[in-house]
């Protein structure tokens, strides 16, 4: 599986995230007018870790995950709750930007991960 995969099985599988979210976890894409709140992915970059020999030791994929809110609470909420699970499976992120997208009424907050394939 791609870690953008294994990713979406990880948050699907948590389930105080899916109490909040349902299976509206979607990797680089949602249906127009899904209801809120959701998580949306995509992934931004992959660095492959080579050992001297060239050898492929692992991967380091960079992964930004939007958590997508009716309200600033509620992606704010989405996001604790992913960064929760990620630490659980000891995956590191880092809490990026937010925003407001006042066409679609949509509040976003953006937890970024480098999920670790070895």
């Amino acid at each position: 599986m791609s870690a953008a995969h294994d990713l979406q099985a990880l948050l699907l599988a948590d389930t105080a995230l899916t109490a909040v979210v349902g299976e509206r976890i979607a990797i680089d894409q949602v249906e127009q007018g899904v209801e809120r709140p959701y998580i949306v992915f995509s992934t931004q970059g992959v660095d492959k870790q080579l050992g001297l020999d060239g050898t492929l030791l692992g991967r380091i994929t960079t992964i930004d995950i939007q958590c997508c809110g009716a309200d600033r609470d509620d992606a704010i909420t989405v996001a604790d709750l992913v960064e929760v699970a990620l630490a659980a499976a000891s995956q590191d992120s880092d809490r990026g930007t937010t925003g407001y997208d006042a066409d679609n009424g949509l509040e976003v907050e953006v937890v970024t991960v480098d999920w670790i394939e070895t």
